[in-house]
């Protein structure tokens, strides 16, 4: 059984994934750059993705670094994703 982490949502406190550790419940985990950001893709009538968002490409950066220290030894997460639902920026 895999678990999706919708990257809107934050990321969850370190006894989630302890638990599916514990219970053998594998995680795919997305970092906050998802579609609906800045308003954008959120729904059918929402305006395209923005192909520059983030707008703070560095804090972006800095903020999955961060997430990937965190959470890099819990052997539940199979997967990291940048967000389904947007296009990132070039660099």
């Amino acid at each position: 059984n895999m678990i999706r982490l919708w990257g809107g949502a934050g990321v969850p406190y370190a006894e989630f994934f302890d638990a599916c550790d514990r219970h053998g419940i594998l995680v795919w985990s997305e970092f906050w750059i998802t579609g609906d950001c800045d308003g954008r893709g959120a729904t059918k009538d929402s305006p395209v993705s923005n192909p520059n968002w983030p707008l703070d490409h560095d804090l972006f950066v800095r903020c999955a670094s961060d997430v990937v220290r965190k959470l890099r030894n819990h052997p539940s997460l199979v997967l990291w994703c940048g967000g389904n639902e947007q296009t990132p920026c070039e660099s």
